[in-house]
């Protein structure tokens, strides 16, 4: 059973790695009392041990071998976990992260989105021109990691 007293956050990932590091940081600042913390990775082996399972917080690894196609079901898959969890906020970390989150969390009626944006050239093909486009309108707000990410963000 899901405590409303606290606010589920929902942090989702294509892959545990590199960028964590900071929110890593950011997370464990939380107040544990306030909020409820998930993780999810999308491209992880269950057997994978991450920091997130040794300081004990629920972490789902849907363990996809490729995300180079457009797979319908995850959004499914992805929208039935923020129902279950009763997720406030999905934050969506990168570009597939960011597709399959904020469409799930649509679905799922999540009333928070937010997308962290960690790279520069986002919309470098007219399919992420168009993508984007219709993601932003569906977000609380976008996070970019850098001035010049900021930048590339609003030419968009």
């Amino acid at each position: 059973m899901v405590n409303k007293d606290k606010i589920t956050l929902v942090l989702l990932w294509t892959k545990y790695g590199g960028g964590m590091t900071s929110v890593n940081d950011l997370v464990r600042r939380l107040d544990r009392s306030r909020f409820n913390i998930i993780f999810i990775f999308l491209m992880e082996k269950e057997s994978l041990q991450t920091t997130m399972d040794i300081e004990k917080y629920k972490v789902y690894k849907l363990s996809y071998s490729s995300l180079k196609r457009f797979r319908p079901h995850l959004i499914l898959k992805l929208a039935k976990i923020f129902k279950d969890e009763k997720a406030d906020i999905v934050h969506c970390h990168a570009h597939k992260a960011t597709i399959y989150g904020v469409l799930a969390a649509c679905l799922s009626k999540t009333p928070y989105r937010l997308i962290h944006v960690h790279g520069l050239r986002r919309s470098r093909t007219i399919r992420r021109k168009i993508i984007n486009y219709l993601l932003f309108k569906r977000v609380n707000k976008i996070l970019p990691v850098a001035e010049s990410v900021r930048d590339d963000v609003l030419r968009l």
